[in-house]
């Protein structure tokens, strides 16, 4: 019985750290992304499309959809970086 208990913690722990970093590059990459906007030289509209289509009220309510979410999320990150070698900070 304690052995089941405690398993059910860990994951649940892991799940809560997994949303935690949803949520941590959810608002890191908007961050970035209004930064990029913000220059008149740059433009990032494709990325917000992408970025907006995401509904992190969804997301946050079963793992699959964090997973979907964090695909995402990572995409776009990676475009970012693709794009603008120098970080936009």
């Amino acid at each position: 019985m304690f052995a089941t208990a405690a398993v059910l913690l860990l994951v649940a722990g892991i799940a809560g750290l997994a949303l935690h970093t949803l949520l941590q590059l959810y608002a890191s990459l908007g961050r970035q992304l209004k930064r990029i906007s913000d220059r008149r030289d740059l433009s990032a509209d494709d990325l917000w499309q992408r970025y907006r289509r995401i509904r992190i009220q969804e997301a946050i309510t079963s793992s699959a959809n964090r997973a979907d979410a964090m695909n995402v999320l990572t995409a776009i990150e990676r475009e970012i970086q693709t794009r603008y070698r120098s970080p936009v900070v």
